[in-house]
Order: C-alpha cells, then structure tokens, then sequence
C-alpha cells in the first residue's frame, strides 16, 4: 500500500517507531484500560464521561472515541494529549524507544519558523553563559546565594547567574556576538526604548535563573532583585520558544528522578527546587510562579501520574488546593497535599528543619480528596439541615470528578457517614449534577457529539470492507470510483487504494491510511475500523453509495440547466435535461432495489 508522503521525517523511520510504539502501553501511561474482547476500554481523557466509550484495538494499533469522536494512531493520541504537532509527536515517540531520530525534511514554512528557533536558543544559550560567568565575577550576587545556603555545586548545576546593573550590558554583548537587535528583542531579553533607537536590557540587577527544557536547551529566563524593588521576580515574556503555562523549573534535572521514584514533587519557585534539590530530593520541579495548568500536567504524565504539591493551611492555600483538583483530577493524576505553616514555604522550611523534617513532612501527605474534606468540614458549620445541604453542595462537585468509580464510591461513604445522610442521595445529586454540567457545556464537547461533519455511515463502512476483506476489492473496483464518495477525507482514501495496483490492503496498512495531518480524518477512520466489520450486503452498501453520487450529480446538473437557459443555450439545456432523465431512471432502479430487498443500509 502506498503510503501518504510526510513532510517531515522518512517513512521509514516513522514506520519503524511506529512499530516500536505499542499503542496500548503508550496509552496506558494516561488511561487505565481494560480488556474487552478484541479492544481494551477505558475513560476517554478528551471529554468528560462516566461510562468508557474510549476504545484501543492491539492489533490495528488504532483508537477511538465513540463519545467525543477523537481517533487515529499512536502519533495522533500524543497529538491530541500533549497538544504537540506530528515531528514533536514522532521525537517524544522515538525518545521512548531509544531510536536516534535523524534529519527531517520541511516545508519551507517550517524551515523558516525552526530557523527563528534555532536562533532564540541560540541566543538564550549566549544569554545563559553571560548571566553565569558575570555572577561568578559578582560578589554582590556571590554573597546573596551563599546567603541562602547555595552551594558552589548546586550554583554551577542549575547554571545560576546574575544580570548587571547595567541598561545595556547583554545587550551589547549578544551584539558583540553577532546577534542582531530584532532577533534579541524576539528572544525576550530586551525592549525597545520608548525614545530613540535601540534596546535596553529586560534583566537588571537580578539573580538569574535559566529556564532549561529536557533537551539542555534554554527556553528562557527567572529573575530575582537582590534589594526591596519590584517586581521581585520576572520572567522571560512568551516566545516562540517559551510558553509559562507549560514550562516547568527543574524538570531537565529532575525527569530521570521522577520516572524512578514514580511522583513529582511540585512547588512554586525557583529557589523551592534548588534547595530541594541540593538536599538530595531531586524529583521536584516548579511552575514558575504560576496556578497549575493542565499543560503542566500534561508535561509531568509523561513521567509519573502521581503528584505531591505543597499549600499553606490558610484560606489561600485551600483556594489553591481547589484549582488543582479541578485541573489534576479530571487529567487522571494522583495528588497528595504537603501543608506548611502559614508564611513558610520548602525552602525556608528546608532551612529551619532539614532533610529529615522535610521527609517526615512528606510522609504526612494527605490525598486532595481528605484534604478537601477536612478542610470544608473545619470551615463549615454542620450542625444544622441547611448547614449540612451547603456542604454537601460544596462536596459533591469533587466527588463528581473523581473518575474511578471505586475510589468514588468510597470517598461518596466517607461524606455520607460525615454528614449522616444517605449514601444514595450523595449519589443522585452527583448524576444530577453531572447532567447539568454536561448541559453548560460547549456543545462541541459534550458527550457523544462529534467533532466537525460526519462522514455518510455507508461510505464509511465500504471502505471499511475494502480494508478487512481484501477478496472484495476487485468487485468493488469494478463498480465504482473514487469520485462517488462524498467525504473528500474517505475520496482521497479510496483513491489510495485504488491506486495500489496488485496490492490488496489489509489490516496491516490501516497505519499507512491514517494520515498524520488530517485529525477530523484520522478520528473518522478509526471509528469505521476499530471493530472487524463482516462482509454484509456488498449489494446494498455499493447501491447506497451509487445513489448518492447520482443524487448529487442531478442536482449539479439541474443548476447548469437553469444557468444555460437564462443564457439562452436551449440546445445545451435539452442535452442536459436528458441527462438528468437517464440518471433520475437509475436512481429509482437502485431505489426500487434497495426497498424491494430490504439491503440493511442505514439512511
């Protein structure tokens, strides 16, 4: 089977990570999947929903989603859950599997966006290496870290540096460097001056922190003052190389730590990791001074699903504790809560208590979901019937999150005996609810609409047969054409296996059939080959089809008949009236067909 050429990387090498990738292990890391029948089932992690719809075939190496619609391969599903393009998606794959990735074909498009990349790392890379050796030449900056107990060790790890009091220092030294002034102002490290030419420099006079992906490249910059001026932190401005909401501090040392020890430690700043870090607790990472985004989560379920997160005790820090749930829970991780006292935080708390303190602090995490309860129970009176309904109210939406339905269950108990009320009537309002909540929601995202136009479920299944039973395709050939097909994604399709001559597609070429760049295509695909379809009434499926391309190409011709007969082309117009004629004959021959015997093709 011819495969669809990629834009980006050698089919062969996509072919072989591909082969490399088992798509149930793949999404297993994300989905808890269980085995049923010829597929495995689980929870889809793209909508909301209690009952699986979520189906993954071991043998076609395919997913798909009969509530929300999503499918496709191995490469789709990273896709679609990382919110990754196709050579990002076949990198993070090829990773996985420990094949060298090689040199990529592009667009010229692509050439040009990675060239504006390759330049801001570049850039970046200079940045890091100038923050790093002037604050080896500091003292003011030397004497602050040694304030906060960084070792020399740790200072060269993390590559911490400082920014000069200087307007322009950076700048003139990246131009030194043969950088040029619209590419420095692209990386973020400096703005244009509001009167005159030229740029100053964004960090000044602060301790500098490289922002370090898992690939040693340098996405951006955190700084710190070193006196009362604010801000007291800054970071790097979005570009094309830095997005805060899904960059995480730390993880370039941390990764490998995380994937061994099974959870991540999650925190706030940069200094929380440091110090961390430097008391031997390495799988820690921060999200650099912002609320916690699915993004992040994302990130981190690449390497574990279970996640400890440090808050204040105060109301703040509940507040908090809540926009996490609301986040983590519904991506299926794990968290557990470290509360501190008011005002301290891990670093300082490292100060005071040390390794050992900070350790048996850790093992006193509780799950977000006791975390929850606890504090809603201190906070709130239940003495009273109304007492009790407002806490429930505030309970039952995180019991509808919880998409295990053991764990729900017995957290559903917990609350019940808590409030002394009827565990069933915890369990009427959280279906309730979840009904309401699926009616507010966006109509593209509730369950079981689909995404975009649907395919006709006859064309679907034809190709579908031409896929599974390759002994029909000559027959199918032999009575109709790519054309007849109104989904253009399903045309294109069918084009391809016609053009396969003396290859007759199977099973095994669904992969070369789902092409990388077309997900509404992809997620059509998957739906008509997840499942085995038996060779069923050819006759009708072939009929279905015929009729609806002649149907349409009556109504084309009818229009080209009232345009030539308001330009006065009557003898063109009689041609085309006959012809509209012989085809309104055979669409009532295959209509007469199609009803005398009854052909089980859905409408």
């Amino acid at each position: 089977m011819k495969a669809v050429r990629n834009m980006f990387f050698p089919e062969e090498f996509i072919n072989q990570v591909r082969e490399e990738s088992d798509i149930v292990d793949v999404i297993s890391n994300y989905v808890s999947l269980k085995r049923g029948g010829s597929n495995y089932k689980g929870l889809c992690p793209f909508h909301s929903e209690k009952t699986p719809s979520f189906m993954v075939n071991p043998s076609k190496q395919i997913f798909h989603c009969f509530g929300c619609g999503e499918g496709g391969n191995v490469f789709h599903f990273l896709m679609k859950h990382e919110n990754m393009g196709f050579p990002d998606a076949v990198r993070a794959l090829a990773e996985r599997c420990g094949r060298p990735v090689p040199e990529i074909e592009r667009t010229p498009e692509d050439l040009a966006q990675q060239k504006i990349k390759d330049r801001i790392f570049e850039i970046n890379k200079a940045a890091a290496s100038f923050f790093f050796e002037t604050g080896r030449k500091t003292s003011l900056a030397l004497s602050y870290l040694k304030s906060r107990g960084i070792t020399e060790e740790t200072l060269s790890l993390f590559k911490i540096g400082y920014a000069p009091d200087s307007w322009d220092a950076l700048t003139l030294h990246l131009k030194g460097l043969g950088f040029n002034e619209k590419d420095i102002e692209l990386a973020g490290l400096a703005l244009k001056k509001k009167s005159g030419d030229g740029l100053y420099d964004r960090f000044r006079n602060r301790v500098i922190f490289p922002i370090v992906d898992i690939y040693a490249r340098v996405l951006g910059f955190g700084g710190r003052v070193l006196d009362d001026s604010t801000p007291k932190y800054l970071n790097s401005p979005e570009t094309p190389v830095f997005d805060k909401g899904s960059s995480l501090y730390g993880l370039n040392l941390s990764y490998e730590a995380i994937r061994k020890q099974e959870y991540a430690i999650l925190v706030e700043g940069y200094m929380d990791v440091i110090t961390t870090y430097q008391n031997d607790i390495h799988n820690i990472v921060a999200t650099l001074g912002t609320s916690l985004t699915r993004w992040h989560v994302r990130k981190l379920q690449r390497y574990t699903r279970n996640l400890a997160l440090f808050f204040d005790s105060d109301d703040a820090g509940v507040k908090a504790a809540k926009r996490s749930f609301d986040i983590c829970v519904p991506e299926g991780m794990k968290m557990k809560v470290v509360t501190l006292v008011q005002g301290e935080d891990p670093d300082s708390f490292l100060g005071k208590y040390g390794k050992n303190g900070f350790k048996d602090r850790m093992a006193e995490a509780k799950p977000i979901m006791d975390f929850m309860i606890e504090h809603t129970l201190k906070e709130m009176p239940q003495k009273t019937l109304n007492e009790k309904v407002s806490v429930a109210e505030r309970l039952i939406p995180l019991l509808s999150m919880i998409s295990n339905p053991i764990e729900q269950e017995l957290y559903t108990n917990q609350v019940a005996s808590l409030l002394r009320i009827d565990p069933g009537t915890i369990r009427a309002s959280i279906r309730s609810g979840a009904a309401k909540l699926r009616g507010k929601e966006d109509p593209s995202k509730k369950e079981g609409t689909k995404p975009g136009k649907e395919a006709p479920v006859w064309e679907g299944a034809l190709v579908s047969l031409m896929i599974h039973h390759p002994d029909l395709l000559q027959e199918i050939k032999g009575r109709i054409e790519p054309g007849y097909f109104s989904d253009p994604g399903l045309r294109s399709v069918v084009q391809r296996i016609f053009d396969s001559p003396g290859e007759k597609p199977g099973p095994g070429t669904i992969q070369s059939l789902i092409p990388a760049e077309d997900a509404s295509l992809a997620g059509m695909l998957s739906r008509f080959l997840i499942e085995d379809q038996e060779p069923v009434d050819l006759q009708g499926l072939i009929d279905r089809v015929r009729q609806e391309h002649l149907k349409r190409m009556k109504k084309t011709l009818q229009e080209e008949v009232e345009d030539a007969e308001k330009q006065g082309r009557s003898r063109e117009a009689a041609q085309l009236v006959r012809e509209i004629s012989n085809i309104s004959l055979e669409v009532s021959t295959l209509q007469q067909r199609l009803g005398t015997e009854r052909r089980n093709v859905k409408a």
